[in-house]
């Protein structure tokens, strides 16, 4: 690049003194996405469990500087549920076939839900553009665009994640609950479709 004065660059806003690559540089860059909060993480998280209309609402008429990104926050939320549903899956030793005494073939529900249960993260993604193609010309036609409307299912898709975050550390690491059970997932969905109601 070209010369300047100072301790950031003039045309892009880049440090001026950078750290060559190394497995620590990348250690420290793949921490700070998990772990940092832009300005607004603590506060979207809190408005979209709380007030999720309100928040939605602000966001849409332009009130953004105080929130999360929606695409980081959906990100930042599936990864750390990710990391953490499957520490207690492997800390606690769960396995699907727990909640199954019997040795007979599974049948179709059983199949679909471990089909479900192991190929989450794709089919929430499916889920969330599916509910934007839905929510879109039913509710927002006028008012909204299609690509405000995924924003919001994005909000919502990383609020789902960090109520199955917060279940899973209640259910599966305080009470010993196995978190991959059949009852565990009634419990999340009826959670999801109260929260969605809300």
């Amino acid at each position: 690049g070209k010369l300047f004065i100072g301790n950031y660059c003039p045309n892009c806003g880049q440090k001026a003194e950078v750290e060559r690559l190394s497995v620590t540089v990348l250690l420290k860059e793949t921490a700070h996405f998990f772990s940092h909060f832009e300005k607004g993480f603590i506060h979207t998280a809190w408005n979209f469990i709380v007030r999720p209309g309100r928040a939605s609402i602000d966001f849409l008429k332009g009130k953004r500087k105080q929130y999360q990104k929606p695409v980081s926050y959906f990100l930042i939320l599936t990864g750390l549920y990710i990391l953490l549903h499957n520490f207690i899956i492997h800390r606690y030793n769960y396995h699907y076939s727990l909640f199954r005494e019997s040795k007979s073939p599974l049948d179709f529900q059983e199949q679909s839900n471990i089909t479900l249960r192991t190929h989450f993260t794709p089919f929430i993604v499916i889920v969330i553009l599916f509910s934007a193609v839905i929510i879109y010309p039913i509710l927002a036609r006028k008012r909204y665009n299609f690509v405000e409307i995924l924003a919001l299912c994005l909000y919502g898709g990383g609020t789902y994640f960090l109520i199955l975050i917060l279940s899973d550390i209640v259910l599966g690491a305080m009470f010993k609950v196995n978190v991959i059970s059949m009852d565990v997932f009634i419990w999340q969905t009826s959670i999801s479709s109260i929260y969605n109601l809300w």
